[in-house]
């Protein structure tokens, strides 16, 4: 399991990143891992990372995010005040 300091050095890092060199990141990653990825992501910077993607990978992102499991997952995080939603 991720700690919140692993979290924030994570979130801290991926933020310092290009929107390109995060899409290239995030086009390496297996869908579940690519949503939590791009949840760490600042808003503005996430609307921009979105914003670049092809229609297709939108598409995949936003499948990605209704999953249950990581719905509940990413609750749980929030409701644990590890992560803010």
């Amino acid at each position: 399991m991720v700690t919140p300091q692993e979290l924030d050095t994570r979130k801290a890092r991926l933020n310092r990143l290009s929107v390109e060199g995060i899409l290239m990141r995030l086009r390496e990653m297996p869908p579940t891992e690519r949503v939590l990825t791009f949840r760490l992501l600042e808003k503005a910077k996430a609307l921009e990372v979105f914003e670049q993607m092809d229609r297709a990978e939108q598409n995949e992102l936003v499948r990605a995010m209704e999953d249950p499991q990581l719905i509940e997952f990413w609750g749980s995080w929030i409701e644990s005040g590890r992560l803010n939603s």
